[in-house]
């Protein structure tokens, strides 16, 4: 059986809320996907299902990704999402005085920071427990 790539799609989309991405063409926001989907397969190094047998032109995995795996997937995607907002505002950051702290962009980068090791430290979790269930320990 195959896990189609909207599988996880849906997953991440259900973990974010982005008003640019919906309002994208669904080709353009499945390209998106695609690219933060590369990103979090490179990041699930310890998957038991190899996630490089899949057929990018069918959009899918070759094999049934579980439903932990499609999750860790999705969330791995969430960190790769934001990435883009943290560093454009880092970028404001650097150009401006020392006033940015009193910014609402200060605000705005601090929760996006910490939105980020929050999902962080939440797929860690995941991967670990993922790990332990179905890790090859012998």
């Amino acid at each position: 059986m195959a896990t189609p790539y909207s599988n996880i799609y849906k997953r991440f989309l259900a973990k974010i809320d982005d008003m640019t991405l919906a309002n994208m063409t669904q080709a353009d926001a499945e390209a998106r996907m695609y690219d933060y989907l590369l990103a979090a397969i490179s990041n699930f190094y310890v998957c038991k299902t190899n996630l490089n047998d899949r057929d990018d032109a069918l959009q899918q995995f070759n094999q049934t990704l579980s439903g932990i795996e499609e999750d860790i997937l999705a969330t791995l995607m969430v960190i790769e999402w934001l990435s883009p907002y943290i560093n454009s505002l880092m970028v404001v950051k650097q150009k401006m005085t020392g006033d940015f702290k009193l910014t609402s962009q200060a605000q705005h980068l601090h929760e996006l920071q910490m939105l980020r090791e929050a999902t962080k430290r939440d797929v860690e979790d995941k991967i670990a427990r993922y790990t332990y269930k179905y890790g090859d320990f012998a």
